[in-house]
């Protein structure tokens, strides 16, 4: 069963990127260039300031697909985090 698991996750990996097509909240760390593809390769599209919040799509080798301000675009998965959720009254 395990190995069934392994080798289906592997043959999703090579068709694309992985994930669901709810977009779910993380935090920029650090000073963050929103590109127009996944790679360093790829143009900028803006700058995304820390604690910014960014919706997530799916990731993949080290890149997210995301949506901030209206915008989509991909950034680093190494600078998001997260969110921290609020203590309760």
């Amino acid at each position: 069963m395990q190995w069934k698991l392994r080798s289906l996750l592997v043959a999703a990996s090579v068709a694309g990127f992985v994930g669901s097509a709810a977009a779910f909240p993380r935090v920029v760390t650090d000073l963050a260039a929103f590109r127009s593809g996944p790679g360093l390769g790829f143009l900028p599209i803006l700058a995304i300031p820390p604690q910014a919040v960014v919706d997530v799509t799916d990731c993949f080798r080290g890149w997210c697909r995301a949506t901030y301000n209206g915008k989509d675009g991909f950034i680093a998965s190494s600078l998001l985090a997260r969110r921290v959720a609020e203590p309760a009254d």
